[in-house]
């Protein structure tokens, strides 16, 4: 049996969680209010961002969250690679059933200060329950929110 490793990459850190009390506790730590923007992979090996020595490798496909100041709402964006469904690939932002009263900033990425579309803040249960969906089922896109055409790679 093929070993499933979730890497989880805050800033330039990589964690890793093999089982699913340790997934588990890196939701709970990283879905938190003003938490980092943080991005999830599921392979059958370890993310590696080549600055441990080891060749660069990231899986094909990846799940982003990032957390409000709030706390209430958060954001996902999937992004599928190389995929079976045309053209090839699969590029997904969360879109809210309904927008939220007050706007709230969701970084995409830090860096270039990219954010995302006020309609992609959803509860952040919905995130969470995403982000255990993504990391279950070995990198499938989830099903626990609405998707929109995603804006940023």
């Amino acid at each position: 049996m093929t070993e499933t490793v979730v890497s989880v990459l805050v800033g330039n850190r990589l964690r890793y969680a093999r089982q699913p009390s340790e997934v588990e506790a890196l939701i709970a730590e990283l879905l938190t209010p003003g938490a980092a923007v943080v991005q999830w992979f599921v392979s059958d090996r370890e993310a590696s961002t080549g600055a441990d020595g080891r060749e660069r490798y990231y899986p094909d496909t990846r799940l982003l969250t990032s957390v409000g100041e709030d706390g209430v709402v958060a954001a996902v964006s999937y992004l599928a690679r190389k995929s079976a469904v045309p053209p090839k690939g699969v590029l997904v932002d969360s879109l809210a059933a309904q927008p939220t009263p007050e706007p709230v900033e969701l970084m995409f990425d830090r860096e270039s200060r990219s954010t995302f579309r006020a309609d992609s803040a959803v509860p952040i249960a919905a995130v969470a329950e995403a982000a255990r969906e993504f990391c279950r089922t070995g990198g499938q896109q989830p099903t626990a929110v609405l998707w929109q055409p995603g804006q940023h790679i």
